[in-house]
Parts: structure tokens; sequence; C-alpha cells
């Protein structure tokens, strides 16, 4: 069978068999109970800074390491008819292998009046395969979902939550987050609640402000409140991996060992086997290389990537 051929066979099989059961991975349920209360205000940008007809009055994100629950809230503010094209698209991307999507709530602010949307049975639920072209199948789906009869001047209001950690890190915390966009947030809300018991180190990039805690009881709340109204202007020609965005990063990791241990359990690096078919390949490359390990290592790299053909499918 043609490798092409029989590569997108397996990639319909892969859909048809994610999509069983997908469904039930969305449900409704009221916000959770352990979210903290923001105490800010939103302010209001300069219009003239966004360029989308819309802008983040309010982006709220907060995260129970116990519970091992993600949160998400957001408020979109719509000033012009651009912005009712461009807001009503929604879209959240969970793996259904080991998360579940709840949706909280949907509503369209007009007029001091608050119009319900939410209907989990309207969203539609479609796989997430950025990497096909390089043959790597990675399971994420999004539920996606078009608001109509958008108007300017509305309010968009939308939260929901992820239940579920990837177990591949066993169960060992860690994450990343920016404190404000490319374009002006009116208010931006951080939170993580965490046991006493565990112990996860805080690190602020790019001029970002320090963590605040308070304990609440057997956990400790840690949050940031961001009220950032400036414009985020890049230089034309910066490479693509550089941020001047303010950032913060969190890791129950203790040290780097620390990680190289985790990485060794879940990823072992086989021995040769004397006497195998792999240990006379490696010495007779080795001999062609006159033992210089540069040449050799050259070789070996050329043997994997020309001769071997790879296809990961890393669900989960």
């Amino acid at each position: 069978m043609n490798f092409n051929l029989s590569r997108w066979i397996l990639f319909i099989l892969l859909i048809c068999l994610s999509l069983h059961g997908v469904s039930a991975q969305i449900s409704q349920a009221p916000v959770p109970t352990w979210l903290r209360t923001i105490t800010k205000q939103p302010i209001v940008p300069n219009l003239e800074d966004i360029s989308e007809g819309y802008y983040y009055e309010l982006i709220d994100y907060q995260v129970n390491v116990s519970e091992k629950s993600r949160f998400y809230k957001s408020t979109k503010v719509l000033f012009d008819s651009n912005g009712a094209e461009n807001a009503g698209q929604l879209y959240v991307q969970y793996d259904p292998k080991y998360q579940r999507l709840i949706l909280h709530e949907l509503k369209i602010v007009r007029d001091r009046q608050e119009l319900n949307r939410l209907n989990p049975q309207a969203f539609q639920t479609l796989a997430v395969e950025t990497d096909l072209s390089r043959s790597i199948y990675n399971g994420m789906h999004s539920a996606y979902y078009v608001l109509e009869d958008l108007r300017q001047g509305d309010k968009i209001v939308f939260s929901y939550s992820v239940e579920g950690f990837n177990p591949v890190f066993e169960d060992k915390f860690f994450d990343s987050y920016y404190l404000q966009g490319y374009e002006p947030v009116g208010l931006l809300h951080l939170h993580y609640v965490i046991p006493q018991n565990r112990k996860i180190t805080f690190k602020s990039h790019k001029g970002a402000s320090e963590v605040q805690a308070v304990r609440v009881g057997s956990h400790t709340s840690y949050f940031w409140e961001e009220t950032h109204a400036e414009r985020v202007i890049y230089d034309d020609y910066s490479p693509f991996w550089f941020t001047k965005l303010r950032w913060i990063e969190c890791s129950e990791f203790s040290s780097w060992n620390e990680v190289a241990d985790w990485n060794n359990r879940i990823n072992p690096v086989q021995q040769i086997k004397p006497g195998s078919a792999l240990h006379a390949f490696v010495e007779k490359i080795w001999q062609e290389a006159e033992g210089d390990p540069y040449r050799f290592l050259a070789s070996a790299t050329d043997f994997v990537q020309n001769e071997i053909r790879y296809m990961g499918i890393e669900v989960g």
C-alpha cells in the first residue's frame, strides 16, 4: 500500500476513534466555588490601539492544583462593526483522553440586559492536528461555536473549566502565563490555588510584578491583578522567539536534575545488545568514522533522518 495513502487511512481511523465519546467530555455546571474574587476594576484602553474592533475588558485565569482544574473567563467589548465579526468565534482546546470541558457561562450583555447563549449541544468538536504534515498526531480537540446577532456595543462573557492534568508528568505541576497581550487589556487576573504540602516556585520575567500570596485554610492563594493599557510594539524583523510581554512561570520541579530524572523514567535510553544487528551497524559506522566522534555522529544522524520513517501518535 502507498505510504501516504496508509497514513491518511490511519489518520481518519484515529479521528473516528477519538471522536467517539468526545461529546460526553463537554458538560455544563455552575462556576467553581474555589474561585478568587477579583478586587480591581478594569480600565478602558485607548481604542486607537485596538485592531480587531473589540478588546478584552477582562481575562481571568485560575488554577486549582489539587482539583486539577483550570478556569477561564473573558469579557470582550465590541466597539465597532468589525468587532461583531471577529469576536463571535469561540474556541476551546482540550485533550479528551485525560480532560473534560465544563461550560459555565456564555452571555451577551446588551443595553444592560443579559442574553443567555449557553448551549453545550451547539458547540462543534473538531480534531486539531497541527503537526499532521510531520506525521505527528496529538489527539487535541477544539470545541467551536459562532455567536450570531452580535452588535456594536455588546459585551460577550464566556467562562469554562478544563479538568484534568496530563498524567505523563507524574502529578508534578508547572505552568507559565503572559500578564499582558499584544493589545491592551482592561484587567488581567491570574490565580493559583496550591495545597500547603506542595512546594511550587514562582518567577517573573520582562518586568512582571512579583506574585502576591495569601494563606486560606489548607491552601495558599497566589495571584496577580494587572491593568496594562499600553500597546506592545515590536521592532521590524524581530525573531519569532523574542517577546517584550511580561510573563511568569511556576514549577513544582525543584531543579533541572529532577526534570532529567523524570525524562529518563518516561523515555529510558535502551542499551544496545552486544551481538545484535544494531550493535554490528554501530561498530561499522564507528570504524568508517576512523574514531572521529563528529563523523560518527554525522553518519548516525544521516541514517536516522533519511532511512527511518517516523510517525508519532502522541495522544495524552
